[in-house]
């Protein structure tokens, strides 16, 4: 569907937040980079909204809608859907379909909708800017309906496989530290799957990661299926990669080689390290490299909660059962099973071994407290993301 009329006017500037960890100065150039971007992306998915099979939903909800450009699409696409777009700044002036609606809010901050309220979530380009991200998805999973879809693309700090330059090694330095002093994770797009997994809140997640080189742009086709990708058809989500590479070396070059936030530049992004950035961009010796992520995960049909969150009232109850062996047994549950080797303890030497059994079960939960650098229960009593996404990145 050709979004081309609402996309062209962008006939004022997008003021940025004072608070806000976007890394780049939001002016008319960042917006219009963004539409570019978005248009990209439309491309590669061949007009498609999302890789998901969405099926005549009847609310939509874009996190961090940026210009407008995805919430458009969909109206466009759904127009008897409610199309509701979320961002911390306002949006552009430009048309909107008359069933977009927006609202301003921090996604850091409590969300104002009821459970179960929207068929559709999708954030985009996002998580690689906020802080916990694993938190906003697990707050942002109670709000869809059951068979609901969460669609998440995400990138990763780019990477050089074989060789770079110094300026691109030193652009990488700063980048890498101002955003984990700012708890935002660089490689939140390779961490998608685990953190979507850990959740409980899904029957189903699809994972479809592409890596492409953005000097010299590639040739032909790459694609690489992660997860449960049965009943999809593999032709859709295989289109020619160059433009989708093109279109993000575009974005890349543009948004670092222009006005940056003012946290980057004081993290020592210099005007001197942007033009030699840009240089080594354009050299051969060196293969800057990009992963790019497209998720689509399906709400379990059940409205049982998920699993524990960092939430300080939370209980964490642990069950024992024998019938139940893994986490996808406990369909999201919040509690998970240690009962089958007690079981065994008890038949092969009565209360001796069932002893034996706790007392290694004991020894077991010290090793996992010491790993995530904990010593005691009341250390990591009601943190159980933050514990999760250490030992998931081996953090000191």
């Amino acid at each position: 569907m050709d979004t081309s009329e609402f996309l062209r006017p962008l006939d004022c500037k997008h003021p940025g937040d004072e608070k806000s960890s976007y890394m780049f100065a939001v002016s008319e150039q960042e917006l219009k980079r963004l539409d570019e971007q978005h248009n990209g992306i439309t491309r590669y998915l061949e007009g498609k909204l999302s890789l998901a099979p969405l099926d005549k939903p009847r609310k939509i909800l874009e996190m961090g809608a940026g210009t407008g450009a995805w919430a458009i699409q969909a109206a466009l696409q759904y127009p008897d859907a409610e199309v509701l777009a979320v961002d911390m700044s306002p949006l552009p002036s430009r048309y909107f379909p008359s069933n977009v609606k927006f609202e301003q809010l921090d996604l850091l901050n409590e969300f104002p909708w009821e459970k179960e309220s929207f068929d559709v979530i999708h954030l985009r380009l996002v998580l690689y800017h906020i802080p916990h991200p694993a938190d906003l998805i697990r707050r942002a999973i109670p709000l869809l309906k059951p068979h609901g879809w969460l669609l998440i693309e995400d990138t990763c700090l780019m990477f050089f496989p074989h060789a770079s330059g110094p300026a691109q090694r030193k652009r990488n330095e700063i980048t890498s530290a101002y955003m984990e002093s700012r708890d935002i994770d660089p490689r939140i797009g390779s961490h998608l799957e685990h953190i979507l997994q850990s959740s409980g809140g899904f029957s189903d997640i699809f994972v479809h990661k592409v890596e492409f080189t953005l000097t010299p742009l590639p040739d032909g086709k790459s694609v690489h299926l992660l997860g449960s990708c049965t009943n999809i058809d593999r032709n859709l989500i295989d289109p020619a990669i160059r433009p989708l590479a093109e279109t993000m070396r575009n974005s890349v070059v543009g948004a670092t080689t222009r006005s940056l936030s003012d946290g980057l530049v004081a993290a020592g992004m210099t005007p001197e390290l942007q033009i030699a950035w840009k240089e080594e961009m354009d050299d051969p010796r060196y293969d800057p490299t990009q992963l790019f992520f497209f998720t689509w995960s399906r709400k379990h049909a059940s409205t049982v909660s998920t699993r524990p969150t960092s939430s300080k009232s939370g209980r964490l109850i642990e069950l024992f059962d024998s019938g139940l062996r893994t986490e996808s047994d406990s369909d999201g549950s919040a509690w998970s099973p240690s009962g089958t080797p007690y079981l065994y303890g008890l038949a092969i030497s009565g209360e001796q071994g069932m002893e034996e059994d706790l007392r290694g079960f004991l020894a077991d939960t010290e090793i996992m407290m010491g790993l995530s650098g904990h010593r005691s229960i009341e250390e990591i009593w009601g943190n159980y993301d933050e514990i999760l996404y250490k030992l998931d990145v081996g953090q000191p």
